[in-house]
């Protein structure tokens, strides 16, 4: 990050799609879409050190805090090219992994499509369910689904704001970004945000959320755009980096 040189290549499965890194800052692990696959990068050593089998066409994956679990968004198909995905309206699942011993402890049953996922910090898992329309609730204590949201046309991503006030829903289908409260679990709001947005995320102190498209930066208080910034062709993600 000093130099904004590479400093290793890692090969990892076929098309990887997502990449995140456990709480623990121990491993990073890539979803590997046509390989049906979590693969773990060691962050000390660069070295590919574990790969999982999962369900067909695995799209995005979040930790539990402690690091011994994953969540794994699996529509149960293969991804086709371009962000039509092709769905026959098949139900997709959650894989609960086992990072210890590598195995899937439980899959949760969502809508068409899964695609981007979070976690509250009380439990609760937020899934796009993007040819269903909606957003699955999972309480991550039971496993269990304990609401669906309707949210507007293709949903591709969810971010939940630090404060658990907020998770906003990037409608692809739409180009808007739905707004649901998460204490009452509505949607109080759509904002129309440009072209295509995909990934979205929150910054620590809940002030903003900034949506892949260009990016478009959103003040959570009042759920309106303050500003956008151009990027290049076709933004899919965006994160938060804190510096000293």
């Amino acid at each position: 990050m000093a130099t904004m040189q590479v400093i290793q290549t890692v090969p990892v499965g076929q098309s990887p799609h997502n990449v995140q890194i456990t709480p623990d800052g121990k491993y990073v692990y890539v979803v590997e879409n046509k390989n049906n696959t979590i693969s773990a990068i060691d962050t000390t050593t660069y070295a590919l050190v574990k790969t999982i089998n999962v369900g067909e066409g695995p799209s995005h994956i979040v930790f539990s805090p402690d690091s011994s679990k994953a969540y794994v968004t699996v529509p149960e198909m293969a991804e086709s090219a371009g962000m039509d995905m092709g769905s026959d309206n098949k139900p997709g699942n959650v894989y609960v992994v086992d990072l210890q011993s590598g195995s899937v402890s439980a899959k949760i049953q969502v809508g068409a499509m899964p695609h981007g996922l979070r976690l509250a910090s009380d439990g609760m898992l937020f899934v796009a369910d993007s040819e269903a329309d909606q957003v699955s609730v999972i309480d991550t204590a039971s496993n269990k689904i304990t609401n669906t949201i309707k949210v507007g046309s293709k949903p591709a991503q969810v971010g939940t704001t630090p404060d658990d006030k907020y998770v906003f829903v990037s409608l692809s289908g739409e180009d808007k970004v739905a707004v649901i409260d998460m204490t009452t679990l509505a949607v109080t709001k759509t904002i129309p945000v440009g072209k295509s947005p995909i990934q979205l995320y929150s910054t620590p102190d809940s002030k903003f959320v900034y949506v892949a498209n260009n990016v478009t930066v959103i003040d959570s208080a009042t759920n309106n755009i303050v500003g956008t910034v151009p990027v290049g062709k076709g933004p899919n993600g965006v994160t938060i980096m804190e510096m000293d």
